[in-house]
């Protein structure tokens, strides 16, 4: 009996042997692209040519957005604008105990050239004797005003029409104190020049800051004073308002 159990224990570990061979030898083997890993080159799209065209023009545009724009006005239209500015301005001149006149440029005798004025955006157009002309100029006065401080002690809106170039300001302006001419250009901006005799330079007058092109329409090498932009933002705004009617 014993001889029988023993010869049926060695028949089933020789059977499980054969069964654990038979397994080892027929596993399945793993496909071949899952050891690799499956990448995939993605190219950057290349700019085209009128793609950096649109940049181009998109830069372009917003620099002209920048940039003054002028507006078209006849002579009647700048002698409305330039009252209405002198009527606002005389209000100012008030409340700061000084007096303002329209008399904010004017000269004597002289050539056949073009008045102009110098300023932080280039030379501003303020008479027209078409020497170079207009179309020289990307910058044109409207008008202006001047504020000083009168002798009389006057405040507010001054007609000075009655007084000559030769007196010129001598007569009605204190010219120990700081005179200051504002000028209304068509693009918009109220450019300002402070004058003042205390610091050596001439006395105040009409022609001061303002500087005349040759008969050859060459401008004047000694020009110096420049007006610059007013930080005077009740101005600028008042200018912004009186111009907006011409713009539509």
């Amino acid at each position: 009996m014993k001889k029988i159990i023993t010869s049926i224990v060695g028949i089933l570990i020789v059977v499980g042997v054969v069964i654990i061979g038979w397994q080892l030898f027929n596993k399945p083997s793993a496909p071949a692209n899952t050891s690799k890993k499956i990448v995939k080159k993605v190219q950057k799209p290349k700019a085209s040519q009128s793609s950096s065209s649109d940049t181009d023009g998109i830069k372009i545009k917003v620099k002209n957005a920048n940039k003054p724009k002028t507006v078209s006005l006849t002579d009647s239209d700048k002698s409305d604008i330039s009252n209405t500015f002198l009527q606002w301005a005389g209000q100012r001149a008030e409340m700061g105990n000084m007096a303002v006149s329209s008399w904010f440029f004017d000269h004597g005798a002289a050539g056949h050239g073009d008045w102009y004025a110098l300023s932080d955006d280039g030379n501003i157009q303020v008479q027209n004797m078409d020497h170079p002309g207009s179309t020289s100029f990307s910058i044109h006065a409207i008008g202006g005003v001047v504020f000083y401080t009168s002798l009389d002690g006057t405040t507010g809106v001054q007609d000075l029409s009655n007084y000559s170039f030769a007196d010129n300001y001598s007569k009605v302006v204190d010219r120990d104190k700081p005179v200051v001419k504002y000028l209304l250009a068509d693009n918009g901006k109220v450019y300002e020049l402070k004058l003042s005799q205390q610091d050596g330079s001439l006395a105040p007058s009409t022609n001061s800051g303002f500087y005349e092109f040759t008969d050859d329409g060459i401008p004047d090498a000694t020009a110096m004073d420049k007006f610059s932009v007013s930080q005077d933002e009740a101005a600028q705004s008042e200018l912004t308002k009186l111009l907006t009617p011409y713009r539509q």
